[in-house]
């Protein structure tokens, strides 16, 4: 039987478990829809809406200094809506934070969001295949099979091939681990290279202690 506390004394809390908003894979995505309000777009002074405009395309610069790893706008047809962003990131506050700056800007009161949905995805279903990344480097300048094009590649590979290696838990691990193990072996220098990294990859990112 145990006794009771003495007056002041207070037991040892449990270990605190770690807790955090961020998904150990995969990234918080946010689809959102904004009609603008005409009427109160034309009742602002010249530079007001000046101000407006540049405050607004700051918000949704993809390269901008808080912009989450995914930003994307594009304008809907029809009538239910102007314009729609789309931003995926790790940290749903990241992610929130473009449609907070928007409605906060000057240009605030003149935006009518109509529609949203918020969801979490995997990194994967954004992130090219070996030979769509393959193709996307010639579409941007590099010259299929030259050494450059063939160390990004490689080492692109070797980057999906060790995330694949570490999240299989089927039956097949072991087989997928020695080919991890192989390519590695092969073309560990590149594929911890920081010069072939794709724009967004940090889902795939490894460091040398990884490989090793």
């Amino acid at each position: 039987m145990s006794r009771p506390s003495a007056p002041g004394h207070h037991p040892a809390p449990h270990d605190a478990v770690e807790t955090s908003i961020s998904p150990v894979s995969g990234w918080h995505v946010t689809h959102s829809f904004y009609n603008f309000d005409h009427a109160r777009l034309s009742s602002l002074a010249a530079p007001a809406r000046a101000a407006g405009c540049q405050a607004f395309t700051a918000a949704l610069d993809p390269a901008g200094p808080a912009a989450p790893t995914r930003l994307q706008t594009w304008l809907v047809p029809g009538h239910k809506a102007d314009f729609a962003v789309m931003a995926m990131d790790p940290a749903p506050l990241t992610v929130d934070a473009i449609h907070q700056q928007l409605l906060a800007g000057p240009l605030g009161p003149a935006l009518v969001p109509t529609y949203s949905f918020v969801g979490l995805t995997e990194v994967s279903e954004y992130v090219p295949t070996v030979e769509q990344y393959g193709q996307r480097l010639i579409v941007e300048g590099e010259q299929a099979d030259s050494p450059a094009w063939k160390a990004k590649v490689q080492g692109y590979a070797g980057r999906a091939l060790y995330k694949a290696a570490c999240e299989e838990r089927s039956g097949a691990h072991q087989q997928l681990a020695a080919v991890a193990a192989w390519v590695l072996g092969e073309y560990g220098d590149v594929a911890v290279s920081t010069d072939n990294r794709m724009e967004g990859e940090e889902g795939l990112v490894i460091s040398a202690r990884d490989v090793v």
